[in-house]
């Protein structure tokens, strides 16, 4: 079983607190995108399809985050780089937090096969 660092999560991103919560809620939709594909509620709504949409506002949640932790102006920012230093910063948050499992697999699928789809979603 592993253990959470909270002690290693603030030295991390110290100063990258709008990062940091955006990569909580980040994390929780991804897992939540893994758990509740293909379900559907007993009234026939999709799980899955809320869990997507949910995932999408978190993405363009941790794209604001990194803008202004990172000092990137909108003008001079391009969505690669963005997505780069986001996974980098999920790599990181990982380190603190490896519990969430079916999340970073999840990551590291999305932002390698869907990467074209990521970028849709940021523009």
């Amino acid at each position: 079983m592993s253990f959470s660092n909270y002690s290693l999560a603030m030295k991390v991103f110290s100063g990258k607190d709008k990062t940091f919560k955006a990569l909580q809620s980040l994390v929780l939709s991804m897992s939540k995108v893994v758990k509740n594909s293909g379900k559907v509620s007993f009234f026939g709504k999709d799980k899955g399809k809320e869990a997507i949409e949910d995932f999408c506002k978190r993405l363009v949640e941790i794209k604001f985050a990194i803008h202004s932790d990172y000092n990137i102006s909108f003008t001079q920012s391009d969505d690669n780089k963005i997505i780069d230093i986001m996974v980098t910063e999920l790599d990181k948050f990982k380190q603190c937090f490896p519990n969430w499992n079916d999340a970073y697999d999840f990551a590291a699928q999305f932002f390698t096969e869907e990467r074209d789809f990521a970028l849709k979603i940021l523009a």
